[in-house]
């Protein structure tokens, strides 16, 4: 038989290996040494020793029925086998205790404690996967010209060769489902119920353990695009169920107080941070850490399992998340687990005990936009930490910090300050509005970023979350629309800078902790019908580049009890979540005066009232209400509301202004339009004017010609059906004959 110097380099013993490669052949080296004295041994007598597949011949069944029982040699362990295998393992393990470099093969066998009959089934996976050419040889162990890989009856044959302490439940031991070459290293080639034998259980390593042993880019992450996110920039190779976050560390502490809370990573605990943005709890987690992340998402995970199984195992669950758990092992990776649209109590102690179990020693970090439902951490200790958005003086650092890495240029309007305080935003969320909108505006060709761009992309982190309780309302106006007194616009500009500003006043000044309720501004427009509270509303809107919402009232109140409160709830959390302003219209629906308890309705009908009125004060945003029924409203509800604007009805020169503004300016209109006799002649709110003249505009247009004194005539005729205001032909002067057309 060959020795050990026959596979391996003597004068290297004890030197350095200089690379993973170099380590690898000598381990293969070896695992053949092993293999060659085994072909050796039985191809002398063949029928004497077990050999998967092997048949004997008539002679050789007769030979050994011949042999005395006691004289039988039914034994593979060969001493001298032993001695020289023992021998190229030492000069291995000599030369890697002085190497300094990452060697695959030693990491794995150190991470996960392999036995030597373990690390063996990885070598002849290996070796395999490395020389084709030794096909034949185990096609020919295994008496099947089509087989593919080893067999668990081989890899104890080879095994019993250099132990003679070799027992039959080593091998069992090897396949159990639930164990941790099964979770770890083996991709076993057939089903379980198809084998006749344990010893006839084929075994292949997986292929991200095969990967990582080859020293390749994706080390450590299995390729299988089952239910995985793409994992970008590694060649699209995929973990089950599971995204890498790659971001890298911004040196920003994002919320010091939920980083203050986190324990060790070596804690072997479990977190339970709830946050309103997952991707957070990543930053914060990568601040801390720097290395890829890997998030396994259970949801998609027992969905999967769902449909595969009636309740899964915690060995089926174990082999099915193997590719999570060995990226987490192998690259001493933070395991995260996202448990959003996970329900089944069994299924996470399930998941919780194979984490637990298979990742020894490591704090699992577990999130979620709720409270982590009841029972979910039975039996396990669940450190639970809140992660909320970051205060306003992170959020300008995050501001500025995208932004200067779009490496494009900001306008003037933009100011970073404002961003910073009027929306509250997750960190992640910031870091995707600037992405998204300098890719926008790179693949335009510009190179700069305006108010617009962003606003375009702020508004749609709002949208559809409302479209059930609420209406958009788009926002084009500004100042110079708004027709309205100048001591009441100096009110909304008031209200508008005190968002604006809200949040850095508040630290300036040290009244964060002092405030009973949220520094949010509520504002009342109360006025006659036509003067403007829905474009006001508008003006505000676009002027703190926050999308508008109309709560539709009848969507939110309820016959039945706690339906109300419940809807109310939902509204102000998304309004919160989304930054978005609220606009209550027909506030006197809501804020009546108060009633008598007179029944049990009227009872419920004046709680709804008061906690809408505490959400209000709660809100840390923009609410605004509109009424033209001051009268009705309790002014109990109007002394805790922040400001409080009345919208009179336009006087003579405000008309005239409107009369003159409101089209857009590419609408042709005759010279001898006569503007100032309908402004006198007519006390008609905005809304009316408006209308009329958005009725004649289309007149003119539609025969492709100017705007005249007969279409603005003939609008207010037509318009006259609804309001009955512009029936008396004498107040139309010169031009009443343009009624009768």
């Amino acid at each position: 038989m060959y020795r050990s110097e026959d596979y391996l380099d003597p004068s290297k013993a004890k030197e350095p290996y200089g690379s993973s490669e170099e380590h690898m052949h000598d381990c293969l080296a070896y695992f053949e040494l092993i293999l060659g004295s085994f072909i050796e041994k039985v191809s002398r007598d063949p029928g004497m020793y077990y050999m998967p597949g092997i048949m004997m011949s008539e002679e050789q069944a007769g030979k050994y029925y011949r042999t005395r029982p006691v004289d039988r040699e039914t034994g593979l362990f060969d001493p001298d086998t032993a001695t020289e295998a023992s021998l190229a393992r030492a000069h291995i393990l000599s030369r890697e205790s002085c190497s300094d470099i990452p060697l695959p093969i030693r990491t794995v066998r150190e991470e996960f404690g392999l036995s030597l009959l373990e690390e063996l089934a990885v070598f002849i996976s290996l070796d395999l996967a490395v020389n084709i050419n030794l096909r034949n040889l185990y096609a020919y162990m295994g008496n099947d010209a089509l087989i593919k890989q080893a067999s668990a009856g081989m890899l104890y044959s080879l095994y019993c060769l250099i132990d003679p302490e070799a027992d039959i439940s080593l091998a069992d031991r090897l396949c159990d489902p639930c164990g941790p070459m099964s979770v770890f290293f083996l991709r076993f080639g057939a089903k379980t119920d198809e084998i006749s034998s344990l010893m006839d259980m084929p075994i292949a390593l997986r292929g991200d353990m095969l990967t990582y042993l080859l020293g390749g880019e994706n080390s450590g992450r299995e390729t299988d695009t089952r239910n995985a996110d793409t994992v970008h920039g590694r060649n699209d190779t995929t973990i089950p169920y599971t995204r890498i976050y790659d971001g890298e560390p911004l040196g920003i502490d994002i919320c010091k107080e939920a980083a203050d809370a986190l324990p060790p990573d070596d804690e072997g605990t479990f977190v339970y941070v709830k946050t309103p943005d997952g991707d957070d709890v990543l930053m914060l987690l990568a601040e801390r850490r720097g290395a890829a992340i890997p998030v396994l998402d259970a949801a998609r995970l027992f969905r999967y399992q769902g449909r595969n199984s009636s309740r899964a195992s915690e060995a089926a669950i174990a082999q099915e998340i193997g590719g999570y758990l060995t990226y987490v092992r192998l690259n001493d990776a933070i395991p995260v687990v996202k448990l959003d649209g996970m329900a089944d109590m069994s299924d996470a102690v399930c998941l919780f005990n194979v984490l637990k179990r298979f990742l020894p020693k490591r704090t699992v970090y577990l999130y979620g936009s709720g409270i982590l439902p009841a029972g979910f951490g039975a039996g396990f200790d669940i450190y639970p930490v809140k992660l909320s958005h970051p205060d306003v003086e992170v959020r300008e650092k995050l501001w500025k910090h995208y932004l200067d890495r779009a490496e494009l240029k900001i306008s003037d309007d933009i100011s970073v300050d404002d961003l910073a305080d009027c929306y509250d935003l997750s960190a992640s969320d910031i870091k995707k509005v600037v992405w998204r909108t300098s890719g926008q505006v790179k693949w335009q060709g510009r190179d700069v970023i305006t108010r617009a761009d962003l606003k375009e992309h702020l508004f749609a982190l709002a949208e559809s979350t409302l479209s059930s309780l609420a209406t958009y309302i788009p926002s084009t106006f500004v100042w110079d629309d708004l027709q309205i007194d100048p001591k009441e616009r100096e009110v909304l500009i008031t209200a508008c800078d005190r968002f604006r500003h809200r949040n850095r006043v508040d630290r300036q000044l040290g009244n964060t902790a002092r405030a009973a309720y949220g520094n949010g501004v509520s504002i009342l427009l109360y006025g006659p019908p036509g003067t403007g509270k829905t474009m006001a509303a508008q003006v505000v809107s676009e002027e703190l580049q926050l999308p508008l919402y109309r709560i539709d009232v009848s969507q939110i109140y309820s016959k039945y009890i706690g339906e109300t409160q419940k809807n109310l709830g939902e509204v102000f959390d998304r309004a919160q979540e989304t930054n978005v302003i609220l606009f209550f219209d027909e506030a006197d629906a809501v804020f009546s005066k108060r009633t008598d308890v007179g029944d049990s309705h009227d009872k419920y009908a004046n709680a709804d009232t008061a906690y809408l009125l505490q959400k209000i004060e709660a809100h840390r945003g923009m609410v605004i209400l509109a009424t033209n029924l001051f009268q009705n409203i309790d002014m109990a509800f109007v002394r805790r509301l922040t400001y409080v604007v009345r919208l009179s009805k336009p006087d003579e020169d405000v008309r005239l202004s409107l009369w003159r503004s409101i089209l857009p300016p590419t609408v042709k209109i005759a010279d001898d339009v006569d503007f100032e006799f309908f402004a006198k002649a007519f006390d008609i709110p905005g809304s009316n004017i408006k209308a009329v003249l958005y009725s004649a505009m289309y007149m003119a247009g539609s025969e492709n010609r100017e705007l005249t004194n007969r279409d603005i005539v003939r609008a207010m005729k037509y318009d006259s059906d609804k309001t009955g205001i512009y029936n008396d032909p004498s107040r139309f002067g010169q031009y009443a004959s343009y009624l009768y057309d």
